[in-house]
């Protein structure tokens, strides 16, 4: 058990754990992300295209590869549960809402719509620095294949979680009240929150992490990736956080700046927060920093009753 004030030491000062219990803390070898070819869509699809458009939203569906859907919110707009979302490689400036659906989003799809690969086939969710670039709330949905980028989450309502608005987490990717978000093989870069998740914020869910590159984002805490409950709300013994097979690194929290909630600058890597639930496997976690002297945690801390199995991660340089 390890308790409030107490540090684990790993090749440098680089997790601090407070009121959380962490079991099998281990560092392994390197671990690499692949993106390989697909080149089949089994589910009934909609398709998206830089080269599509939103016009005519009454006759165009986006059901037709022949003719997509311009951006990725209106395919998501006129999908129903189930279905499938293929996008093709191209930057898409929009901020993206899936509420109350579950849906596959896959990136990486060439013009035609008949090979996936992420690695050549480049797709971007710019969000203009404008709002976070794509939330999920009260979902069970995939996001696969995509280059996270220009998310800003700036709202200053603490304890917003919502989709737009007034919410100041989750720069890149934000999920509330998933019952089985995967957010998996993706780029999150540069992306920044006001207040947690710079690059991923994840409330009061059962959530996938795997296999992205969490990289350059920015935030007060957990600057990479925040998970965890509500602030009102620390039993969630059945919602478990997975992340896994992530390379996380270059993240960095900053300055709290405003006088009207505080909390120390924590978890340049992750923060895993608020009775959270989780297990931390098999990750790459290097060169991230913290706000000295108020910050702990440059790599990773676990805080505040949350529960969190450790294990062949390879942590350095944080």
């Amino acid at each position: 058990m390890l308790t409030s004030g107490f540090a684990a030491h790993a090749l440098g000062k680089i997790i601090w754990l407070r009121g959380g219990f962490v079991a099998a803390l281990a560092i392994t070898s390197l671990v690499l992300l692949t993106q390989p070819a697909i080149a089949a869509i089994s589910a009934p699809t909609r398709y998206v295209s830089i080269a599509g458009s939103d016009s005519n939203p009454s006759s165009n569906t986006c059901t037709s590869s022949g003719s997509p859907c311009r951006t990725i919110q209106r395919a998501v707009n006129v999908a129903t549960n189930g279905e499938e979302i293929a996008v093709a490689a191209g930057t898409y400036a929009e901020n993206v809402s899936v509420i109350g659906k579950n849906l596959t989003i896959r990136g990486g799809w060439d013009a035609g719509f008949n090979t996936r690969n992420p690695s050549s086939n480049v797709t971007v969710i710019d969000g203009q620095n404008l709002n976070t670039a794509i939330c999920f709330d009260n979902s069970q949905s995939t996001l696969d294949g995509f280059t996270i980028t220009n998310g800003y989450a700036s709202g200053n309502d603490d304890g917003a979680f919502t989709c737009g608005g007034t919410s100041g987490h989750g720069g890149g990717v934000l999920v509330r009240n998933g019952s089985g978000v995967t957010i998996a093989n993706n780029i999150v870069v540069n992306n920044t929150a006001n207040r947690r998740g710079g690059g991923i914020f994840v409330v009061d869910s059962v959530a996938s992490i795997n296999s992205n590159k969490v990289y350059s984002n920015t935030a007060k805490q957990g600057a990479g990736i925040w998970g965890g409950g509500a602030m009102d709300n620390i039993n969630l013994s059945n919602k478990l956080i997975s992340i896994s097979g992530n390379e996380i690194a270059y993240n960095k929290t900053v300055t709290n700046t405003d006088n009207s909630v505080t909390f120390d600058s924590d978890g340049g890597g992750l923060l895993l927060n608020f009775g959270s639930l989780s297990q931390v496997l098999n990750n790459q976690i290097y060169s991230n920093t913290i706000l000295a002297p108020d910050g702990y945690g440059a790599a990773l801390r676990v805080q505040f009753g949350s529960t969190s199995v450790i294990s062949g991660n390879q942590i350095l340089s944080n």
